[in-house]
């Protein structure tokens, strides 16, 4: 190869997951879930990890952008507060949500050259957001930019899930349901114990399982826990919501869909896609030249094309008692997915 490495010759991830702790019940529906993901595949959707930037009270930084809300945009970069936060980084950072506007007080907190810097311009200059938010890292930046864009893409899938699951509707025909609001159904059940390892450096997959839920919000509305076609998994800035199977045709159309991730002057490949992200720009009061920022130039929202479902490639299950939990089941799976797609969706779709 006469040139270097580069993430764009990566064409996926091979990936080996261990789930532990399974009861007997649970590994005889994962592996009935396998089953009907071999043969439809699921939702490709962006995960959790994708989302670190994300605040939950404050929402995304790049949507504050978007909307040309740089002072609260400014707000999260300074005071957003995360889980793996250390304690005094979290009360750090909490000084400056509750001080926030009264840039004297932020500057007597401040630890950081770049803090300093910041307040030391906004006393003087109380409105001067945008050219402290040029000086955020292109790094930064485009993480930003990724996470909201990830998030908006994902909601759009959600809403084209929701229409596949429903008995009266199918793709290719004018046979379809009204816009109602989204439902809920039961989150996630107790995965067990995950172990992580793939051919890239990511950080252990956190152990972790949650509660069966009868009730899960998601933004738009809610949906019956008594769909049976309809499986949802809980996620940090917005639900996960999966078809537990397809008639052909449906299966056929998804298969094929490619989606443009939102930016200015996309193409969806057909009306029902267009007018479908017509209402979710609009729920999220977006417009698609907004997606156009001039004012910024670290990054931008590049329309890159993702598939609409994934199925595994490669695919080896294997399950065998666990030698770590006495009386448990544990369940291996050896998989390739395609570049981009994640290899944690797989689970969540396996076990919700």
């Amino acid at each position: 190869m006469d040139r270097p490495m580069g993430p764009d010759l990566i064409t996926g991830n091979r990936f080996q997951i261990v789930v532990r702790n399974l009861a007997e019940n649970d590994l005889t529906s994962a592996l009935h879930e396998i089953d009907r993901v071999k043969r439809d595949g699921y939702p490709n959707y962006f995960d959790d990890q994708r989302f670190g930037s994300f605040d939950a009270r404050q929402g995304f930084i790049a949507e504050k952008i978007l909307k040309k809300h740089y002072n609260g945009a400014l707000k999260i970069y300074f005071s957003s507060i995360h889980p793996e936060d250390s304690k005094e980084e979290k009360e750090h950072r909490k000084f400056f949500y509750e001080n926030w506007g009264n840039w004297q007080v932020c500057l007597k907190g401040a630890t950081s050259k770049f803090e300093k810097e910041t307040f030391r311009y906004l006393e003087k200059h109380p409105k001067g957001f945008i050219p402290i938010l040029q000086r955020i890292s292109h790094e930064k930046m485009v993480l930003f930019f990724s996470a909201y864009q990830s998030h908006i893409w994902n909601e759009f899938l959600r809403k084209i899930i929701r229409l596949v699951s429903n008995d009266s509707f199918m793709f290719g025909t004018s046979k379809t349901i009204n816009s109602s609001p989204l439902p809920v159904l039961s989150k996630a059940k107790g995965m067990g114990e995950v172990e992580w390892r793939e051919k890239k450096n990511h950080p252990p997959l956190s152990p972790r399982s949650t509660e069966r839920s009868r009730r899960s919000p998601i933004k738009g509305g809610e949906i019956s826990c008594r769909r049976p076609d309809l499986k949802i998994s809980k996620g940090i800035a917005g639900d996960y919501l999966f078809y537990t199977q397809l008639d052909d045709k449906n299966k056929a159309y998804l298969s094929t869909l490619v989606i443009p991730m939102p930016a200015s002057n996309i193409r969806m490949p057909d009306d029902f896609t267009k007018n479908l992200f017509s209402e979710v720009l609009k729920e999220n009061n977006l417009k698609s030249p907004m997606f156009n920022i001039r004012k910024l130039r670290q990054a931008f929202f590049k329309g890159i094309e993702r598939k609409a479902i994934v199925t595994p490639e490669d695919l080896v299950v294997d399950y065998a008692e666990d030698e770590i939990y006495q009386g448990k089941k544990k369940l291996t799976l050896k998989f390739f997915l395609p570049r981009g797609c994640y290899g944690t969706m797989f689970i969540k779709r396996l076990f919700c």
